[in-house]
C-alpha cells in the first residue's frame, strides 16, 4: 500500500485507489453482516450459556432476565457489531468518505436503535 501526492492511499493489490473514510465506510457496513451472522449465533448460543449459569431460560429469551445489569450486559454484548458499526461510521463520515460513510452511520445506527429500543421500551414499561 502506498500514499500518493494526493494524501489517498492506493491498495495495489485491487487497483484502485481507497480512501481511509472509504475503507472504514465498507468496514461498518460490514458490521451488519456481522451483526446478522452474529445474531444467529447468540440465539443459538444464549440458551447453552444459561444452563451453564444455572438460569432457566431457552436460546433468545434475553429480554425476560429481570436484572437489569445482566439483561444490559447481555443485549451490549448482542449489539455489539453495531456499536462498531456506528463507530465506524462516524470515522468514516468524519475522514470523508460521502455518501458511502454516511449511509454506513445511517444504517447502522436505524437498525441499532429499531431492535434496542422496543426491548428498552417493554423494560421500563414492566419494572
Amino acid at each position: 500500500m502506498t500514499v500518493g501526492s494526493t494524501g489517498q492511499r492506493h491498495d495495489q493489490r485491487r487497483g484502485s485507489p481507497r480512501t481511509h473514510g472509504e475503507r472504514l465506510a465498507r468496514w461498518s457496513l460490514g458490521m451488519l453482516v456481522a451483526f446478522a451472522l452474529w445474531t444467529a449465533a447468540f440465539v443459538g448460543l444464549s440458551g447453552v450459556v444459561a444452563g451453564w449459569l444455572g438460569a432457566d431460560m431457552t436460546g433468545g429469551d434475553v429480554a425476560y432476565i429481570r436484572e437489569w445489569l445482566p439483561w444490559s450486559a447481555v443485549t451490549l454484548l448482542w449489539v455489539l457489531p453495531l456499536v462498531v458499526g456506528v463507530v465506524l461510521g462516524g470515522r468514516a463520515v468524519r475522514a470523508g468518505a460521502g455518501r458511502e460513510g454516511t449511509a454506513a452511520l445511517v444504517l447502522n445506527s436505524l437498525i441499532l436503535t429499531l431492535v434496542v429500543a422496543p426491548s428498552l421500551v417493554d423494560r421500563l414499561l414492566h419494572l
